[in-house]
């Protein structure tokens, strides 16, 4: 990252930086902005969900389901990194920027996420010490830029 996308990171809390691993025997970084127009993010699928950022949506076996905005994005950002360990501070830059909570709040979001998942729940593995882990396998698809 050079010092203007420093920079810019700084000055829009909302953007992130995706890695894949993978995509064509390397890995891809690119930044999406979470609010954006949704061709600008990728689509991610796992087991019967889907889960769109750029509309903020979650499909089970295409039927929309709900969940709140904090366990949203720590969603995304595990499915961003599927294989990888995701650090609890990764993690609370993300979905808590600019804010100081307690390790409480993770866990309270983290058994969201996990609740919504039912028996899946076993794909988000705790790494003591480290963060957490996304197990399952994770494909990502574009939306079409038509369709947007």
């Amino acid at each position: 990252m050079n010092i203007k996308e420093m920079e810019m990171n700084n000055m829009n809390q909302d953007i992130l930086r995706f890695s894949y691993s993978g995509f064509q025997h390397s890995v891809l970084y690119s930044k999406y902005k979470l609010h954006s127009n949704a061709r600008n993010q990728p689509i991610f699928k796992f087991k019967n969900f889907v889960v769109s950022p750029g509309s903020r949506s979650i499909h089970v076996d295409g039927n929309r389901v709900s969940l709140g905005s904090r366990a949203f994005d720590l969603l995304v950002i595990l499915l961003s990194s599927p294989g990888s360990i995701v650090s609890k501070d990764e993690i609370f830059d993300y979905v808590w920027p600019s804010t100081v909570v307690e390790e409480s709040n993770l866990r309270v979001q983290m058994n969201q996420v996990r609740k919504l998942l039912g028996h899946f729940g076993e794909v988000i593995v705790n790494v003591p010490g480290r963060g957490y882990l996304f197990v399952a396998e994770v494909t990502t698809e574009w939306p079409d830029k038509e369709a947007c």
